[in-house]
């Protein structure tokens, strides 16, 4: 894997902030921060503190994987129905999550039997 540095950090945050048509003191103001800050980064090859990197990564409205490495992580998306159902189970406490999870895969188990039945 490829070592990062604040100067390629740096370059990915001038890049987003183009975007967004401000530039290093719009950043800088609203992190509580110096713009020399940034520009120390860059000019010694140090990168954020990761709270600072955390920060830098809402501010810019990317994930912290794309403002480190450059790359936005591989894990698998949600469909729509996936979401909904999550969402739909947001508002429950905790016995009722666990109580929810224990019935699904109970579910789940009588299926994959019944399929694995079917096979044989």
């Amino acid at each position: 894997m490829e070592t990062t540095n604040g100067i390629i950090i740096v370059e990915r945050i001038d890049e987003k902030l183009k975007s967004k048509g401000e530039n290093r003191t719009h950043i800088a103001r609203a992190l509580g921060i110096k713009p020399q800050t940034i520009a120390a980064w860059y000019a010694r090859g140090t990168v954020p503190a990761a709270d600072t990197a955390i920060y830098i990564a809402r501010y810019l409205n990317v994930s912290v994987e794309w403002l480190i490495l450059g790359e936005e992580s591989q894990a698998p998306q949600l469909t729509p129905w996936q979401k909904e159902l999550l969402e739909a189970c947001a508002p429950f406490d905790q016995r009722d999550k666990e109580d929810l999870l224990q019935t699904a895969r109970a579910k789940s188990d009588r299926y994959t039997s019944s399929s694995e039945t079917k096979m044989a």
